[in-house]
């Protein structure tokens, strides 16, 4: 798919975030859940009304367990997210 190196540490209330040329996503760790942000979330299509967030470019959607990363509608917006990454580096 497309090569990610994680820039950041994680820990509880900790941020990552990945890249590829240039920033995809980032993850915040919470006590009870994870938020996976993308930095150009608003111009990402949102078919589910899943993303959260009103600022002009960050959206994020929050995992509440792991089978969260399983959702074939969160990797679809990780997809989309790197193929607009890459097309704007």
């Amino acid at each position: 798919m497309f090569a990610m190196v994680q820039v950041g540490q994680f820990s509880t209330g900790g941020v990552g975030q990945f890249y590829s040329g240039a920033n995809i996503c980032y993850i915040a760790v919470y006590k009870h859940c994870v938020n996976l942000g993308f930095t150009k979330g608003a111009m990402l299509i949102d078919r589910h009304n899943r993303l959260l967030g009103s600022g002009k470019a960050m959206r994020h959607i929050r995992l509440s367990s792991e089978n969260d990363l399983d959702d074939a509608y969160v990797r679809s917006l990780i997809v989309a997210a790197s193929i607009l990454a890459l097309n704007e580096a």
